[in-house]
């Protein structure tokens, strides 16, 4: 499989059917070095457009 073949199948298997810009990681990044979140302690920040939360072994039932 190609890197473009490979970038096509995240992109289509990605809830928001796109990939993240750099700047959206710079903001997630950003914010946890900002003091609106001082109070945010022992968490992860997932920000992958919603791909963690698909079930990848569910997906070929639909032909994807």
């Amino acid at each position: 499989m190609s890197t473009d073949e490979a970038r096509e199948l995240m992109v289509h298997r990605n809830p928001i059917q796109r990939l993240s810009s750099p700047d959206e990681i710079a903001a997630c990044v950003e914010f946890l070095a900002c003091d609106a979140s001082s109070f945010i302690t022992g968490t992860i920040l997932i920000a992958d457009g919603g791909q963690s939360i698909v079930d990848l072994g569910t997906l070929s039932m639909f032909g994807l």
